[in-house]
């Protein structure tokens, strides 16, 4: 990454996992809803052929709602930093800060110890 480019790196990929995110479970939905219709057409009066076909394509929904539902987990589970992970950053943040403003630093030393328990209660 360039200098001075680490906003737009950023965003970027934040937006590229939410859009992915949300691209997923339009997926599910529609998948969910397709597959309720194709339930709904087996209580109909139809031949042994063409139930048999129906559960095949369910059987092929079923398998990508769950893989879609998977995709949708691991996108999640990336999208989350580890406690031990954000700990170093922050430590890394605070002694930069440290170093450049030691006032500062002081004035800030209430805040990390909120700061930090609020994220150890959640990513932990």
């Amino acid at each position: 990454m360039s200098k001075g480019n680490w906003k737009k790196a950023r965003t970027i990929h934040i937006v590229s996992q939410e859009s992915k995110l949300g691209n997923l479970q339009v997926i599910v939905h529609q998948l969910a809803d397709d597959r309720i219709e194709l339930q709904k057409q087996l209580k109909e009066n139809l031949t042994d052929e063409q139930k048999q076909e129906i559960r095949e394509q369910l059987a092929v929904m079923d398998k990508s709602l769950s893989d879609k539902i998977k995709d949708i987990e691991k996108t999640k589970k990336d999208g989350i930093v580890s406690l031990g992970t954000y700990l170093n950053v922050m430590k890394n943040i605070f002694n930069a800060l440290q170093r450049y403003n030691p006032a500062l630093y002081i004035e800030t030393i209430d805040f990390q110890e909120f700061h930090l328990n609020e994220q150890s209660a959640i990513l932990d």
